[in-house]
């Protein structure tokens, strides 16, 4: 139990706050951090004699405690065993730990014995408890978002830190970028191209050095997206990769070399991997934290609909709610940007003009609550063959919490997966 206790720290602290009562208000800790209930009591009884102003001595709180004599004794002996105060911040810390940790512990126990959502949702709670009594401090002042405030209005290159380019002008006009915090969902029936889409945006942003990405995929191979992001670079048919050794010329296969070259060497991960979880996606944010600790994040997950939850839910909404709602968290504490992919319902089948609107998107309401922004996916030529728009793709921005609506025109491409912007005269 000693990584979940901390008494010799506890004692540290209580003695330290006898030697130099004027340290109370800086420490950072309330009666149940305390593991022996013992030392609990004692800095409780310190809290009431703060807060009625009566000084923090042994004789008070000797008095406050109910005076025993063996509280005396132990009072003494506290301020014996602490030589200083120099170190009842770092002391204060481990105290902290250790509760956090005994947090974890009881509720993965209770999860393990009754895996409820209620106690799924307990538990993730408690996962994300680390830091936030050490950020409390530097949450509630202003002078960290006047600092980015001031870059954002006068620096030229301030304003740009928080957004990475899609890699289409006019779609970051409509979008804003993207952006840190947010989650994105981008909605099109299956084949209209969402996957080339988002791998698109993905290779765009590792490419232009603007960020490092991870693709979540549950359909294809890693294989099968290298041979996209190939055949999107080479501009060649994704069909070669069938049988590479007849159908390239030798010429091409010193090009598919080099390209390799180029996209092994970008911080763009593939994480190919059946049924992803939430926490798949935060144990990868945290490595792409490490891995690329100056650059800004993109995570891409293909997609919703093959995302697995712990627990279980009364309803197939309420569990996608659970993950998007959780997903959104993620982008706000370890700020970075998820875009998600989703499927779109046949109700806009149904209907004489197809181009999807929210209410089409699966399970919406919860989807559109958490998303910052949702873009939807629509060709002509999908529904209709002798369409005089073949190959052009509409991205239709239905939701934009912070900027404006529209739609861009882009080129798809479709064999070589490649998405480019239309030339604007």
């Amino acid at each position: 139990m000693s990584n979940f206790t901390s008494n010799e720290a506890e004692q540290s602290i209580l003695g330290a706050v006898l030697l130099d009562p004027s340290i109370f208000p800086e420490i950072n800790l309330n009666p149940e951090h305390f593991f022996t209930q013992y030392h609990a009591d004692v800095f409780k009884a310190m809290q009431t004699l703060y807060s009625n102003n009566i000084p923090l001595d042994i004789i008070s709180l000797y008095q406050q405690l109910g005076g025993s004599g063996n509280d005396l004794v132990y009072l003494t002996q506290l301020s014996d065993v602490t030589p200083t105060t120099a170190n009842f911040a770092y002391h204060a810390k481990i105290i902290r730990d250790a509760y956090n940790r005994r947090k974890k512990h009881t509720s993965a126990s209770t999860f393990l014995n009754d895996p409820s959502a209620d106690n799924e949702q307990a538990l993730r709670e408690v996962l994300l408890l680390d830091d936030e009594e050490e950020n409390n401090d530097e949450q509630r002042g202003f002078l960290d978002v006047g600092t980015k405030l001031v870059e954002k209005i006068y620096d030229e290159n301030g304003a740009k830190t928080d957004t990475m380019s899609t890699g289409y002008t006019h779609l970051d006009r409509v979008l804003g970028g993207l952006q840190h915090e947010e989650l994105i969902i981008v909605a099109a029936r299956p084949s209209v191209g969402k996957t080339a889409f988002a791998l698109n945006i993905g290779f765009n942003v590792a490419n232009c050095e603007d960020g490092a990405v991870s693709v979540f995929s549950a359909e294809m191979s890693k294989e099968k997206i290298t041979y996209r992001l190939l055949s999107n670079l080479m501009a060649i048919d994704a069909s070669v990769w069938k049988d590479p050794y007849n159908r390239l010329s030798v010429e091409d296969k010193d090009r598919a070399l080099r390209a390799f070259t180029h996209i092994s060497k970008l911080p763009l991960n593939i994480v190919a991997k059946s049924g992803p979880s939430v926490m798949d996606v935060e144990k990868e944010i945290i490595r792409n934290k490490k891995e690329y600790p100056d650059l800004k994040q993109l995570i891409v997950i293909d997609y919703l609909g093959l995302m697995s939850s712990v627990g279980k839910y009364e309803r197939h909404d309420l569990k996608i709610g659970a993950i998007t709602g959780a997903l959104k968290g993620l982008a706000v504490k370890y700020q970075v940007c998820i875009v998600l992919l989703s499927q779109l319902s046949r109700g806009v089948e149904n209907r004489q003009d197809k181009r999807p609107m929210l209410s089409d998107i699966r399970d919406s309401g919860n989807i559109e609550q958490d998303a910052d922004k949702v873009a939807f996916l629509y060709r002509d030529d999908y529904y209709n063959r002798d369409s005089e728009l073949d190959g052009i793709i509409e991205i239709i921005v239905a939701k934009n919490r912070d900027g404006t609506t529209g739609t861009v025109e882009l080129a798809f491409m479709k064999k070589f997966s490649k998405f480019r912007s239309l030339k604007v005269n």
